[in-house]
C-alpha cells in the first residue's frame, strides 16, 4: 500500500498568507516568507502555493514570490496562480517550482494542458479543479468569477485527463475553511479516474484526513494547521496511530 501524502496549502494574496471560508471572507493570518520557510523546517512532504491575487487579476506568477521558492528549500513544490502560458509554466520550473498547477486556464485554456503536458511531462502539471454541488449537479466552480460554471465535473474532468493531466487537486468550495470534514462523496465521483486525486476542502482534524484516506494518494489542507493544536508531526503520529501509513 502506497504512504499517503499530508500537504500544506499555503494562500497568498499581496505577498501575505490569508485563508477564505467558502471562497470568501479572506484574512490576513500570517507571514508568506515566514510560514514557507516553518513548513520547509518541518519537512513537509510537499507545499502548495496558490497565488490568490495572481488568480484573479490574470496577471501571471508573482517574481516576488518565485524569489523565495526559488532558494534552496527541502521540500517539493507546487505552484498555482495567473498561469495562463507555457512560459509561465517554464519560469515556475526554472525558480525553484517542482510542479505547477492548473486552474482558471483549464477552463479559459484547455489547450494548455495538452500544450504543457507535452513539453514538460505530465507529471510536472496539476489540474486544480474548484467544485460545488448545485442542485443541477456537481458543478466546476470558476473563483474568477466566484460563480459555478456550467460545466459538470465529471465532464471536466474528462476533459484534463484527455489532455494528458498528471494529478487532480479536487477543492470543494462548501467546505473550504469550514473544518468539518472532507466531502465524504467524492471518492464516488471520482472512481475510476486514471491520474492521481488529491482532496482538498473541510480538514479539521487528523480523523478527518484518516477518513477519507483510503481514496485519494493525498490530502491536503489549510485551516488545520492554522487554527488548531496540531502541529505537522502531530498529524502524522495521530494517523500513524490509525493505521493510515503515511512517509
Amino acid at each position: 500500500m502506497l504512504t499517503k501524502r499530508i500537504i500544506p496549502v499555503i494562500q497568498v494574496r499581496n505577498y501575505q498568507i490569508v485563508k477564505s471560508r467558502r471562497f470568501d471572507d479572506y484574512r490576513v493570518v500570517g507571514n508568506f516568507e515566514q510560514t514557507v520557510a516553518v513548513y520547509n523546517r518541518r519537512r513537509v512532504d510537499e507545499l502548495i502555493i496558490q497565488d490568490i491575487g495572481a488568480s484573479k487579476d490574470g496577471s501571471g506568477p508573482s517574481p516576488r514570490i518565485l524569489k523565495v521558492l526559488s532558494r534552496d528549500l527541502d521540500v517539493p513544490l507546487t505552484y498555482g496562480g495567473g498561469i495562463s502560458s507555457t512560459g509561465h509554466i517554464e519560469q515556475c520550473l526554472a525558480n525553484g517550482c517542482d510542479r505547477v498547477a492548473l486552474n482558471h486556464a483549464t477552463l479559459d485554456n484547455p489547450q494548455l494542458v495538452r500544450e504543457a503536458s507535452a513539453a514538460f511531462g505530465s507529471q510536472c502539471i496539476v489540474g486544480s479543479v474548484d467544485y460545488t454541488h448545485q442542485e443541477n449537479g456537481v458543478m466546476v466552480f470558476d473563483h474568477v468569477t466566484g460563480k459555478p460554471t456550467d460545466v459538470t465535473l465529471h465532464d471536466h474532468l474528462a476533459r484534463l485527463l484527455d489532455a494528458g493531466i498528471g494529478e487532480l487537486l479536487l477543492t470543494d468550495v462548501d467546505r473550504d475553511g469550514m473544518m468539518a470534514g472532507y466531502d465524504d462523496k467524492l471518492a464516488g465521483l471520482v472512481n475510476g479516474v486514471s491520474s492521481p486525486v488529491l482532496i482538498n476542502g473541510g480538514c479539521g482534524s487528523p480523523d478527518h484526513i484518516a477518513d477519507v484516506s483510503d481514496h485519494f494518494v493525498g490530502c491536503c489542507m489549510g485551516s488545520l494547521f492554522l487554527y488548531t493544536k496540531f502541529g505537522y508531526k502531530d498529524v502524522k503520529d495521530a494517523l500513524s496511530a490509525r493505521n493510515v501509513l503515511v512517509r
